[in-house]
């Protein structure tokens, strides 16, 4: 009886399984399509069950009438046919005879469509000898504890289930929908003066602040905007190639290989310098304002870094609450594909953790971790309340703020080395990246803030590089400044001096990967010294164009449309990895990976990153951020207009009587 049931069941495999390799071209690399013998084990596995359940009841009625049987024709056609491909979701649940069941391990993942009587509980029963096919086929031993069938659409129906949560957060995206299409109705029709309401919501109006161009107090400085631009293209990029694991992919360890091997792709598998880029520019950006205040009006400067403060965290809530709950409530829409692990684990962490995202404390508290690339977000806001101290430090002493910041930065090493030291910890990809690597390094503020200390000191040259010549000035900026202005190569020498480090620090990771046999000590020593390098290469190169010496730099990195996408990188950076996982929740079937791929992904995940921030900000963030400099404006409104106190503040008195009479009003 046995043999009769196997003898057409395999008759059916060998036609349906054979299709996938004659549509599909021919790939440089080849993952093998799953063979006969796999699915004669899963078969014969199911059917020789000493107490047969209804799963094997289910597909011997098929097998005994295999040709006029839409159950079967369904079962084959919906499978995947490769390792890592989910076969297809949506035309196995159509059909309310079949069940769609993916079969996950920690290489790969496999969906099956099967009857409709072929529940978690009878297939778990032939587990250990679909583990053992799998183990034939893939060549590698699986450990069967980690292995799991999975009800997708039992999942889904969980995940998408319509809660209270989702029923404000589409109303209220609804209602600032219909305010900002109301209020742009009357601002084109109403050419008058309109109230508030209307402008902060017009989106011409915010459309017009999102691409006003220079407007830096400096306009060296705008060279800062194609910095950003060019830091923001390598996060996408190396979130392209992280994230691209969370799709079905037939040649992922292939293609991993091939990455490895590959000198002129190093800036991929570095492209974490891009945050550290950022760290720089934002160290750089945030000492300005509390230099001055120090510097020229050091009676308000406690005032100056308190509202600095509460500016900074309301300016950065609303993005942040907006993909905090787009992750929670309308990710969740996309109930109708297999959702990958990462994304399920990612919508429910957020449900019980999201308050430490909004008190940017999610880099110190690591569980149930909760959009974990807002690591940066957190660091950057934690540098900014430390910044104002050594920004002090600095303009009170220069040699004492130096040896304070090196005595950060030699903490920093310390704990990068114990750490490093303790968990084993690298970087290289020949070697598996464990958690502890991101956990307990990479997101670390007394980890990562050396470049953002590099900024503050950075910024502090700039300002006393700017000083005239009958200013006090240290005598060393003085003779860089002669060396860059008075030689018409000097600029050059930095220039080619921040590639080669910038270059080197890149690339020394090709030996690491290539040559994985390397002490621990070596790893230590790469990672304490690798950041630093390259921000130092990075400031060699910006030093010329910022002290206006680098005219040509300046014109192209400052032009007015980097300004513009520059303007909304904070929205592209937090929004990037929801449209990805929006992509990995329409991945159907698997594909075949390869740097054309990755740079096919890497150009739509731009485009569509940039449309998305574009919208969200001119909807969310403008109102938002325009709002809230009209209450700071008004606090701060001139108390008069007379020629001795126009310029004068609630906050910053003018004439030098009315603070001497201020002083006597106190005492």
């Amino acid at each position: 009886m046995k043999s009769l049931i196997t003898l057409p069941l395999l008759e059916l495999f060998v036609c349906c399984f054979s299709l996938p390799d004659i549509l599909k071209p021919s790939q440089h690399f080849n993952s093998p399509t799953l063979p006969l013998s796999f699915y004669q084990r899963l078969a014969n596995s199911t059917l020789q069950l000493e107490a047969p359940n209804n799963c094997s009841k289910s597909f011997l009625k098929l097998l005994l009438n295999p040709l006029s049987n839409q159950v079967l024709v369904n079962v084959f056609l919906f499978t995947g046919k490769r390792l890592n491909d989910l076969g297809d979701y949506r035309g196995c649940i159509n059909h309310t005879i079949t069940r769609y069941i993916q079969l996950k391990t920690p290489s790969f993942s496999l969906g099956i469509c099967l009857p409709l009587e072929c529940t978690l509980e009878s297939i778990g029963q032939i587990k250990p000898a679909v583990v053992r096919g799998l183990e034939e086929l893939s060549g590698a031993e699986i450990n069967e504890s980690l292995t799991e069938w999975i009800d997708v659409r039992k999942e889904n129906e969980v995940l998408g289930e319509i809660r209270t949560g989702n029923i404000i957060f589409f109303a209220v995206l609804a209602l600032i929908l219909t305010i900002s299409v109301v209020a742009t109705v009357i601002d084109q029709f109403n050419k008058c003066e309109n109230t508030k309401l209307v402008q902060l919501f017009s989106i011409p109006r915010n459309l017009d602040r999102l691409f006003v161009g220079r407007n830096a107090v400096d306009p060296n400085l705008e060279v800062f905007n194609g910095v950003k631009l060019i830091a923001m293209f390598w996060v996408l990029c190396g979130h392209t190639y992280l994230y691209d694991s969370l799709s079905p992919t037939y040649n992922l360890q292939q293609f991993k290989a091939k990455l490895l091997g590959s000198f002129h792709h190093s800036f991929v598998k570095t492209s974490s310098l891009a945050g550290d880029v950022f760290f720089f520019l934002s160290g750089f950006l945030a000492a300005i304002p509390f230099y001055f205040a120090f510097k020229r009006t050091p009676q308000h400067s406690r005032s100056v870094v308190l509202a600095s403060y509460l500016r900074r965290y309301l300016r950065q809530l609303p993005l942040l609450l907006f993909a905090l709950l787009f992750l929670m409530y309308g990710l969740p829409a996309l109930r109708n594909r297999p959702f990958h692990e990462d994304v399920k684990s990612d919508i429910n962490n957020c449900s019980h953790s999201w308050f430490w995202n909004i008190l940017h404390l999610n880099n110190l508290v690591t569980t149930n971790r909760c959009m974990d690339w807002t690591w940066y977000i957190a660091n950057d806001f934690q540098f900014y309340l430390l910044s104002p101290f050594f920004v002090w430090v600095l303009v009170k002493s220069f040699s004492v703020g130096a040896l304070v910041m090196g005595g950060t930065v030699v903490a920093s090493i310390v704990s990068t080395s114990i750490l490093y030291s303790y968990y084993g910890l690298h970087m290289s990809l020949a070697k598996d990246v464990d958690d502890n690597y991101f956990t307990k390094f990479y997101i670390k503020p007394y980890c990562r803030i050396t470049p953002y200390l590099m900024g503050i000191l950075f910024q502090y040259l700039y300002q006393e590089a700017k000083k005239g010549e009958d200013e006090d000035k240290s005598p060393l900026l003085k003779r860089i400044k002669e060396f860059i202005t008075k030689r018409e190569w000097g600029k050059y020498v930095f220039y080619l001096a921040g590639l080669g480090i910038m270059y080197i620090s890149m690339h020394v990771i090709y030996f690491f990967d290539n040559y994985p046999n390397y002490h621990q000590a070596l790893a230590t020593l790469y990672e304490i010294t690798f950041r630093p390098a390259f921000i130092f290469g990075v400031s060699l190169i910006l030093y010329p164009p910022i002290i206006g010496c680098g005219e040509t730099l300046v014109d192209f990195l400052g032009h007015p449309a980097f300004g513009s996408l520059g303007r909304v990188t904070y929205g592209v950076y937090l929004l990037n990895p929801i449209v990805i996982y929006f992509t990995v929740g329409y991945s159907v079937t698997g594909h075949f990976t390869g740097h054309s791929w990755m740079l096919f992904a890497w150009c739509t995940l731009i485009l569509l990153s940039y449309i998305s921030s574009y919208v969200v900000t001119c909807l969310i963030e403008c109102p938002a951020v325009f709002a809230l400099k009209s209450c700071l404006d008004s606090i701060r409104k001139p108390v008069s207009y007379t020629h001795l106190r126009a310029h004068e503040t609630s906050l910053h008195l003018v004439c030098r009587l009315l603070l001497e009479k201020k002083k006597k009003k106190k005492k």
